[in-house]
């Protein structure tokens, strides 16, 4: 079983060898099919949320999908990011780990990590933590849902007419070699895909606050992504929100429901499901259950 612990850097090292062989490295797109799927959203320093969803999964079979954000914030990064890739590890064709923008070392100097190492006396670890980001894949397919951090991405950038490249296109766009990804995505598109926010309106795609090379992206561009794709939903984390935001393919929005809600999958074909699970921001901290059909938030409360 699992527990929350601090690595010295040899465990980092031993795990960095044994994860290079079993993380799916930065370009890889799979499609998985599964009956039953746990999803975390940014869980932000804080390894509790993060065991607390492994063993619930645990309970209920299946796979489990983090979406990224494992580091910053909280004052636990290094724990976290620890337990995450050891269950990785343990269980390789049941956990997931996707890349989140924190692991990135421009926000880990600017968002807390790097001063979390340091405190702890653990800079050294540094190197190979950079060596185990750029391992991580940026996007997963399961079942018929897109799962990322952020979002899809841009051709023109325009807010008219702009069909968002597909996933055989930005696969070709995203370097191979792991060490291109070790400190921060080297591409615009890889940059876009854990940065990329949507927004219920009409445009195709649109400046974002957070950035120059980041963007909003609307409801005429999600339709198009999704049917170019063979897909039906999008499923990501990245924005403070109130556990879950669905953006329904009309322009509706629901956010922070009630633990225990539930929805029906076909009643969320085209929407884009944001997933947030840390406790740092003082929102509500979620959970999304897929079981046989059924989408359910679980509400994460715990001391």
């Amino acid at each position: 079983m699992l527990e929350i612990t601090s690595p010295q850097k040899e465990d980092l090292i031993k795990l960095y060898d044994e994860l290079a062989g079993v993380l799916e490295g930065p370009r890889w797109y799979g499609t998985l099919s599964s009956r039953k799927v746990v999803f975390v959203g940014d869980t932000h320093g804080a390894p509790e949320v993060s065991l607390y969803a492994l063993r619930l999964w645990g309970k209920n079979g299946g796979i489990i999908v983090f979406l990224g954000d494992y580091v910053d914030r909280g004052s636990r990064g290094l724990e976290n990011l620890y337990l995450i890739l050891r269950a990785k590890l343990e269980w390789p064709k049941e956990v997931y780990v996707l890349r989140g923008n924190h692991e990135s070392k421009m926000m880990n100097s600017w968002y807390g990590f790097l001063e979390e190492l340091d405190s702890k006396g653990k800079t050294g670890l540094y190197d190979v933590i950079l060596d185990l980001y750029g391992l991580m894949p940026y996007m997963l397919k399961v079942n018929k849902w897109f799962t990322v951090h952020g979002g899809i991405v841009c051709r023109k950038c325009i807010q008219d007419y702009d069909p968002p490249l597909t996933i055989q296109e930005i696969q070709e766009s995203i370097p191979g070699n792991p060490l291109d990804h070790r400190e921060d995505p080297p591409t615009p598109e890889a940059l876009q895909l854990l940065w990329n926010d949507p927004r219920p309106n009409d445009y195709w795609f649109s400046p974002s606050i957070r950035g120059a090379g980041i963007f909003y992206y609307g409801l005429p561009a999600v339709k198009r992504f999704l049917e170019d794709n063979g897909l039906d939903i999008i499923i990501r984390a990245h924005e403070r929100c109130n556990a879950l935001r669905i953006i329904y393919p009309d322009g509706r929005v629901d956010e922070g429901p009630p633990d225990g809600s539930t929805w029906e999958e076909k009643d969320l074909q085209g929407s884009v499901l944001t997933v947030f699970s840390s406790r740092y921001h003082g929102a509500g901290t979620g959970l999304l259950i897929y079981s046989d059909g059924l989408f359910t938030l679980r509400r994460v409360n715990i001391d």
